[in-house]
């Protein structure tokens, strides 16, 4: 391999690993004025789809939305700058920095009732828009940023396939092209930087110190230490006389091509390791480790069949269910490592040999039940008055505030290592886990053939 190609190969790499920390939020040097992608990749949106809604809607004559929308989502711009700088901040402190952002989306909810007949539509359609900007406050297990947002791109498009069919004009055309764009285009970057949630530095400053102008630094870094001083030698007079430092400094190296390594040995195939016979302490390699063998499914699919809602078979997906209503059941089937949502009040859930799965569930007339599960989670947000778990490994029950004034009955048979959790008994405080007993002790009385079982507590 030449030389300039190796360099040119090693120069694509460096570029490829820097784009890669930026795009996890290291963001570079902050003294060199890095800055993560996922900034300025906001801060693009904010300059042309934002731009565009907001042009668009001024041009059909939209009255107090344009202007609404333009502040929000420079809000979050601004918020979205604290993240690469700022410590994780607690619920008194996230509360008071995404004050600007939550007076808007307050505003939004009150504007669209206000809104006049020729612009119904229009403005339900950029409430809608407004709201898809609580992703910021969406973390399991009380939801996802991908399901929030596309629950919200489906409502924005409902309400735009509305307003096309009473104004079919070239600016209403424009407007209704700009909303879909920065919806997908949101819908996209959430997805590549934020699919789990934000992100913070465990080393940055106080977010209540931080404005987004940068006129005060979040977080004191130590002074530099200054280097020891070193010894002249033909290496580093080498190195002074190009600059050259660092990645520079290999680079250079590579460039002198042969000349760097024509005074060294060349090693013959006798002397190397391993040709050599009496080598001591070899061992041999164990046998090699099977592939993970992958459940035998059908087809993925998802039909209404019945009055039932019928899910099966999926891998790795994140889906939001909400076309189930009251007068319907929902099963999911034969599918692992998958985030479920269940939108609206539903008659019942079945979840049937499930692994590693996240179901979260808004509300249930009768019952939840688990069977043939392992490792799989229920979020309980609303009422659920009965949850049934039978012959589950690890399953787990969250119970969120809401559901927890008033908790659901839990039945359960055959499981192992279950959990509990519960809400804390102050806002601020940790939810709490309830080990579900899976060993009892039964004494029989021989004089009166009295049976009493006990349950063994763990933990």
């Amino acid at each position: 391999m030449a030389t300039a190609d190796l360099t040119e190969r090693l120069e694509a790499a460096v570029t490829r690993l820097e784009r890669a920390v930026r795009k996890l939020g290291g963001g570079g040097d902050e003294e060199e004025g890095g800055v993560p992608e996922y900034v300025t990749q906001w801060d693009s949106l904010v300059s042309t789809e934002v731009a565009k809604v907001v042009e668009t809607a001024k041009a059909i004559g939209l009255p107090d939305f344009p202007d609404l929308i333009e502040t929000a989502f420079k809000n979050t711009a601004d918020f979205i700058k604290a993240l690469p700088v700022c410590k994780k901040p607690t619920a008194a402190e996230l509360t008071a920095a995404l004050g600007p952002i939550s007076s808007q989306l307050a505003a939004s909810g009150s504007l669209k009732y206000k809104a006049k007949k020729d612009f119904k539509d229009h403005y339900v359609a950029c409430d809608e828009l407004v709201q898809s900007l609580q992703w910021l406050v969406i973390a399991p297990p009380m939801g996802t940023t991908g399901g929030h947002i596309k629950a919200q791109l489906q409502a924005v498009e409902f309400n735009l396939n509305r307003v096309i069919k009473s104004k079919k004009d070239d600016a209403t055309k424009a407007w209704n092209i700009a909303m879909r764009k920065l919806m997908k285009r949101q819908q996209e970057y959430v997805k590549d930087f934020f699919a789990t949630g934000l992100t913070w530095n465990p080393k940055g400053g106080s977010i209540a110190d931080f404005k987004a102008d940068g006129s005060s630094a979040p977080a004191k870094k130590p002074a530099a230490k200054k280097a020891a001083p070193k010894k002249a030698d033909a290496s580093s007079d080498d190195s002074k006389s190009s600059g050259a430092t660092g990645t520079s400094a290999v680079f250079a190296e590579l460039s002198k091509g042969l000349s760097v390594t024509k005074g060294l040995k060349k090693v013959e195939d006798k002397d190397k390791t391993k040709y050599r016979k009496d080598r001591s302490g070899k061992v041999a390699a164990g046998p090699k480790k099977k592939a993970k063998k992958t459940r035998k499914k059908g087809k993925p699919s998802t039909r209404y069949l019945g009055g039932r809602w019928m899910v099966e078979n999926y891998d790795d997906v994140q889906e939001v269910m909400d076309k189930a209503d009251s007068k319907q059941n929902v099963y999911i089937a034969m599918c692992d490592n998958c985030v479920f949502e269940v939108k609206n009040k539903v008659k019942s859930i079945t979840l049937d040999s499930l692994v590693k799965c996240q179901i979260v569930v808004d509300e249930v007339i009768s019952t939840v039940e688990m069977i043939n599960c392992k490792s799989t989670t229920i979020i309980v947000k609303g009422k659920a008055p009965t949850v049934s778990v039978d012959k589950c490994q690890s399953p787990r029950i969250v119970l969120t505030p809401e559901a927890f004034a008033d908790p659901p009955d839990v039945y359960t048979s055959n499981v192992s290592a279950m959990n509990i959790e519960i809400p804390g008994k102050d806002a601020d405080a940790d939810p709490v886990d309830i080990p579900v007993p899976e060993q009892f002790i039964t004494k029989i009385d021989p004089a009166t053939r009295a049976v009493t079982t006990t349950e063994v507590v763990h933990g």
